[in-house]
């Protein structure tokens, strides 16, 4: 009757849909997202993002810290999940490694030789 099988295989696919439905509600990049942290502390040769949108049609607008000045700044992104593509208008292009943790929060690692860093954000709510 029971086949402890079945049970077995049931349980985990239950699991696997309930941890696959939670990171489809939870890792939207869309909105806005504050910085939390950023480990190492920037040496001030690349900027760092304190705030960034992203609206659902491809657009961001961001304000970055460089040498602690504050700029603004807009352009398209790009995401495929592990690395963000931001073009800012005017033609600068950066690629960032990226992801999200399992409290949702988002990465973003700056892996230039000279200055690097990871920043934690948070979704604004």
């Amino acid at each position: 009757m029971n086949d402890p099988k079945v049970i077995t295989t049931n349980g985990w696919a239950m699991l696997m849909a309930l941890i696959g439905f939670g990171f489809a509600a939870g890792c939207r990049l869309d909105g806005t997202w504050s910085v939390v942290s950023v480990v190492p502390e920037p040496r001030g040769s690349s900027p760092v993002v304190s705030v960034i949108s992203f609206s659902p049609d491809g657009r961001y607008a961001a304000t970055e810290l460089t040498a602690g000045q504050s700029v603004s700044s807009t352009g398209r992104y790009g995401w495929d999940g592990f690395r963000l593509k931001l073009l800012r208008h005017g033609g600068v292009e950066r690629v960032f490694p990226c992801g999200f943790n399992w409290d949702f929060s988002l990465r973003i690692k700056n892996d230039s030789a000279d200055d690097p860093w990871v920043a934690m954000l948070r979704r604004d709510e």
